[in-house]
């Protein structure tokens, strides 16, 4: 679109008005977006054309009309009932739970347990490779462990 023509305040004027104009509302919208002076042209043509323009009769009331059109997007913050419900899916959770099963079976000697014959099996005896000492001892883990 011609620049002239943008900035031309009868342009705007009749923009506003919503007269015949000769010009593609995207284009004039477009020619907004894009330029300061057809802006600043913009400006100055509504500012003249104030006591002209009808009036909102009620403010409040078209506000609120506004706002309820608007449509609510996804709240992006937890809310407290949103927490109380979700709080077993936070990783933290997760990390106490994985701690605290941790130290029980710590103090109960479950690991102490496990590791009771490992000493033998890391020392290496002639005739029997290490596979075989580890295959030989984790049965005998099993067997201790079956009644």
């Amino acid at each position: 679109m011609n620049k002239l023509r943008a900035n031309d305040e009868n342009v705007w004027k009749d923009y506003i008005r919503r007269d015949d104009i000769q010009v593609n509302d995207e284009e004039l919208e477009n020619d907004l977006l894009q330029d300061d002076e057809s802006l600043a042209a913009y400006i100055e043509a509504l500012t003249s054309l104030e006591q002209e323009l009808p009036k909102l009769a009620d403010q409040d009331r078209f506000t609120e009309k506004v706002m309820r059109s608007i449509p609510i997007a996804e709240q992006k913050y937890h809310t407290k009932s949103t927490w109380s419900r979700n709080w077993s899916r936070h990783p933290l959770f997760h990390y106490v739970i994985a701690a605290s099963i941790t130290l029980f079976l710590m103090s109960c000697g479950l690991f102490d347990y496990i590791t009771l014959g490992t000493e033998k099996v890391i020392h290496q005896t002639e005739g029997q490779s290490l596979s075989q000492q580890l295959l030989d001892k984790t049965s005998s883990w099993i067997d201790k462990i079956k009644p």
